[in-house]
């Protein structure tokens, strides 16, 4: 299961966390009505998909990927190992609206 690995930097308008996707693990498909996410690769390699018919971003360390708000988005770590990545969320609320299939 995706996990929260640390806490990096919180405030009123920002968030700021290392999380893992453990190998073969696939992420919720999931948006945020009000928040900019960004994904930043530290280790491991990691694709991330939207729901438009686009191919995935693969992502290498140190490479970046951003959802706009109301953006169907998700991860898949499809490796041998756990895949880690800094998670920035920014711009509004929080919430986290999964979406099926």
């Amino acid at each position: 299961m995706r996990s929260e690995l640390e806490v990096l930097f919180r405030n009123d308008v920002v968030l700021v966390r290392l999380m893992a996707l453990q190998a073969n693990e696939v992420s919720p498909k999931h948006y945020h009505t009000q928040l900019l996410e960004s994904v930043i690769c530290v280790d491991g390699k990691i694709m991330a998909f939207t729901s438009e018919k686009v191919a995935p971003v693969v992502l290498a360390p140190g490479q970046s990927v951003s959802f706009p708000p109301l953006q169907v988005h998700w991860l898949e770590n499809n490796g041998d190992s756990t895949a880690k990545y800094v998670l920035t969320q920014s711009g509004g609320a929080y919430d986290f609206c999964e979406v099926e299939g």
